[in-house]
Protein backbone atom coordinates (compact mmCIF):
# COMPACT_ATOMS: atom_id res chain seq x y z
CA UNK A 1 0.00 0.00 0.00
CA UNK A 2 1.70 3.19 -1.02
CA UNK A 3 1.46 6.58 1.06
CA UNK A 4 -0.71 9.00 -0.56
CA UNK A 5 1.56 11.68 -2.57
CA UNK A 6 0.59 14.74 -0.29
CA UNK A 7 1.63 12.61 2.71
CA UNK A 8 5.46 12.32 1.00
CA UNK A 9 5.11 15.48 -0.25
CA UNK A 10 4.66 17.10 3.49
CA UNK A 11 7.00 15.28 4.88
CA UNK A 12 9.55 16.25 2.13
CA UNK A 13 8.64 19.69 2.46
CA UNK A 14 8.99 19.96 6.24
CA UNK A 15 12.62 18.02 6.03
CA UNK A 16 13.28 20.58 3.85
CA UNK A 17 11.95 23.67 5.75
CA UNK A 18 13.34 22.18 9.20
CA UNK A 19 17.06 21.54 7.57
CA UNK A 20 16.94 25.50 6.21
CA UNK A 21 15.97 26.60 9.98
CA UNK A 22 18.49 25.21 11.16
CA UNK A 23 20.88 27.08 8.71
CA UNK A 24 18.73 30.32 8.77
CA UNK A 25 18.88 32.58 11.07
CA UNK A 26 16.73 32.38 14.35
CA UNK A 27 14.55 35.88 13.44
CA UNK A 28 13.25 33.99 10.08
CA UNK A 29 9.33 33.43 9.85
CA UNK A 30 8.48 30.04 8.73
CA UNK A 31 4.45 30.60 6.96
CA UNK A 32 2.35 26.99 6.02
CA UNK A 33 -0.58 27.30 3.51
CA UNK A 34 -2.78 24.49 2.07
CA UNK A 35 -3.61 25.33 -1.85
CA UNK A 36 -7.04 24.48 -3.39
CA UNK A 37 -5.74 21.28 -4.66
CA UNK A 38 -4.92 20.08 -0.86
CA UNK A 39 -1.15 20.46 -1.08
CA UNK A 40 0.95 21.78 1.73
CA UNK A 41 3.37 24.20 0.79
CA UNK A 42 5.90 25.84 3.44
CA UNK A 43 7.69 29.77 2.71
CA UNK A 44 9.75 32.41 4.51
CA UNK A 45 7.17 34.60 3.16
CA UNK A 46 3.85 35.32 3.95
CA UNK A 47 0.96 33.83 2.03
CA UNK A 48 -2.80 34.66 1.70
CA UNK A 49 -4.69 32.33 4.62
CA UNK A 50 -0.95 31.05 5.89
CA UNK A 51 -0.19 30.18 9.09
CA UNK A 52 3.04 30.93 10.89
CA UNK A 53 5.04 27.66 11.83
CA UNK A 54 6.83 27.56 15.15
CA UNK A 55 10.34 25.72 14.33
CA UNK A 56 11.85 26.63 18.09
CA UNK A 57 14.99 27.36 18.72
CA UNK A 58 18.29 25.80 17.01
CA UNK A 59 19.98 22.99 18.21
CA UNK A 60 23.94 23.69 19.67
CA UNK A 61 25.80 20.77 20.58
CA UNK A 62 28.96 21.81 21.96
CA UNK A 63 32.43 20.03 21.23
CA UNK A 64 33.82 17.20 23.23
CA UNK A 65 36.86 17.90 25.55
CA UNK A 66 40.36 15.86 24.37
CA UNK A 67 40.70 12.98 26.63
CA UNK A 68 43.17 12.91 29.07
CA UNK A 69 47.27 11.91 28.13
CA UNK A 70 46.33 12.60 24.35
CA UNK A 71 49.04 13.53 21.98
CA UNK A 72 49.16 17.04 21.71
CA UNK A 73 52.62 17.32 18.95
CA UNK A 74 53.88 15.47 16.62
CA UNK A 75 56.28 12.78 19.16
CA UNK A 76 53.45 11.94 21.38
CA UNK A 77 55.38 13.19 24.44
CA UNK A 78 52.49 14.91 26.40
CA UNK A 79 52.93 14.21 30.22
CA UNK A 80 50.15 12.07 32.02
CA UNK A 81 49.92 10.52 35.22
CA UNK A 82 50.60 7.18 34.93
CA UNK A 83 51.04 5.38 38.19
CA UNK A 84 52.75 2.17 35.89
CA UNK A 85 55.27 4.47 34.82
CA UNK A 86 58.53 3.67 35.82
CA UNK A 87 61.03 5.68 37.73
CA UNK A 88 63.20 6.64 34.97
CA UNK A 89 61.74 10.07 34.39
CA UNK A 90 61.57 9.87 30.47
CA UNK A 91 59.02 11.43 28.67
CA UNK A 92 57.62 8.06 27.41
CA UNK A 93 57.67 6.81 30.65
CA UNK A 94 55.39 9.84 31.71
CA UNK A 95 52.85 9.61 28.84
CA UNK A 96 49.42 8.32 29.51
CA UNK A 97 48.44 5.63 26.87
CA UNK A 98 44.91 4.44 25.58
CA UNK A 99 43.83 1.88 23.69
CA UNK A 100 40.66 0.54 22.28
CA UNK A 101 38.46 -1.82 19.68
CA UNK A 102 36.80 0.92 17.55
CA UNK A 103 35.65 -2.25 15.33
CA UNK A 104 33.74 -4.08 15.52
CA UNK A 105 31.72 -3.03 18.36
CA UNK A 106 30.92 -4.86 21.40
CA UNK A 107 28.11 -7.72 20.81
CA UNK A 108 28.79 -7.15 17.10
CA UNK A 109 27.78 -10.15 14.82
CA UNK A 110 30.57 -11.13 11.91
CA UNK A 111 29.92 -13.38 9.06
CA UNK A 112 32.94 -14.58 7.42
CA UNK A 113 33.50 -18.36 6.32
CA UNK A 114 37.39 -18.20 6.76
CA UNK A 115 37.42 -17.39 10.30
CA UNK A 116 38.37 -13.65 10.01
CA UNK A 117 37.77 -11.00 11.90
CA UNK A 118 39.41 -7.46 10.93
CA UNK A 119 40.21 -5.65 14.62
CA UNK A 120 40.51 -1.52 13.81
CA UNK A 121 42.15 -0.32 16.97
CA UNK A 122 41.95 3.39 18.70
CA UNK A 123 45.71 3.88 20.14
CA UNK A 124 46.89 7.26 21.32
CA UNK A 125 49.77 8.43 21.38
CA UNK A 126 50.74 6.56 18.53
CA UNK A 127 52.12 3.40 18.38
CA UNK A 128 55.86 3.70 18.72
CA UNK A 129 58.82 1.47 17.02
CA UNK A 130 59.56 -0.07 20.52
CA UNK A 131 55.48 -1.01 21.09
CA UNK A 132 52.94 -4.15 19.76
CA UNK A 133 49.83 -4.75 20.23
CA UNK A 134 48.99 -8.36 21.67
CA UNK A 135 45.53 -9.65 21.10
CA UNK A 136 43.72 -11.83 23.63
CA UNK A 137 40.98 -13.75 22.29
CA UNK A 138 38.75 -15.39 24.93
CA UNK A 139 41.19 -14.87 27.25
CA UNK A 140 44.08 -16.41 25.96
CA UNK A 141 46.98 -14.80 23.59
CA UNK A 142 46.58 -14.84 19.91
CA UNK A 143 48.37 -17.46 17.71
CA UNK A 144 49.18 -14.22 15.71
CA UNK A 145 51.03 -11.35 16.25
CA UNK A 146 52.02 -9.35 17.87
CA UNK A 147 51.52 -6.58 16.16
CA UNK A 148 52.38 -3.04 15.26
CA UNK A 149 49.70 -1.40 13.43
CA UNK A 150 46.42 -0.54 14.41
CA UNK A 151 44.18 -2.86 11.32
CA UNK A 152 44.56 -5.96 12.53
CA UNK A 153 43.35 -9.32 10.90
CA UNK A 154 42.47 -11.97 13.09
CA UNK A 155 42.37 -15.60 11.22
CA UNK A 156 41.13 -18.92 12.08
CA UNK A 157 38.75 -18.36 14.40
CA UNK A 158 36.32 -20.56 15.03
CA UNK A 159 32.36 -19.89 14.48
CA UNK A 160 30.84 -18.46 17.89
CA UNK A 161 31.32 -15.55 20.85
CA UNK A 162 34.88 -14.69 21.12
CA UNK A 163 35.67 -12.10 24.03
CA UNK A 164 38.50 -9.89 22.37
CA UNK A 165 40.60 -7.54 24.35
CA UNK A 166 44.12 -5.80 23.28
CA UNK A 167 47.12 -4.82 25.04
CA UNK A 168 49.67 -2.02 24.45
CA UNK A 169 53.31 -3.36 25.39
CA UNK A 170 56.46 -2.25 25.37
CA UNK A 171 59.55 -4.36 23.78
CA UNK A 172 59.96 -4.94 27.93
CA UNK A 173 56.75 -6.66 27.75
CA UNK A 174 55.15 -4.12 30.28
CA UNK A 175 51.56 -3.41 29.67
CA UNK A 176 51.22 0.42 28.39
CA UNK A 177 47.31 0.07 28.24
CA UNK A 178 44.30 -2.30 27.81
CA UNK A 179 41.15 -1.90 26.54
CA UNK A 180 37.73 -3.07 27.31
CA UNK A 181 36.80 -6.65 26.55
CA UNK A 182 34.78 -6.62 23.15
CA UNK A 183 32.76 -9.72 22.76
CA UNK A 184 31.72 -10.59 18.83
CA UNK A 185 29.97 -13.14 17.04
CA UNK A 186 31.42 -15.00 14.03
CA UNK A 187 28.95 -16.45 11.61
CA UNK A 188 29.89 -19.07 9.04
CA UNK A 189 27.76 -20.51 6.53
CA UNK A 190 26.31 -23.81 7.25
CA UNK A 191 27.41 -27.31 5.25
CA UNK A 192 23.93 -29.20 6.94
CA UNK A 193 22.00 -26.02 6.12
CA UNK A 194 22.61 -24.84 3.01
CA UNK A 195 19.73 -21.82 3.19
CA UNK A 196 20.76 -20.33 6.43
Amino acid sequence: MSVPTVSRLSVLCLSAILMAAVAAPAAADVYRWVDDQGQVHFSDEPHEGADPVDVGEPTVVESLPTPKGAATSEDGADAGDDDDAGGDGDAAAQTQWHIAIAAPSDEATVRDNRGRIQLVLDVRPRLADDQHVLVLVDGSPSKQGPFTASDITLTDLDRGAHELQVLLRNDDGRVLARSSTVTVYLHQASRLFRNR
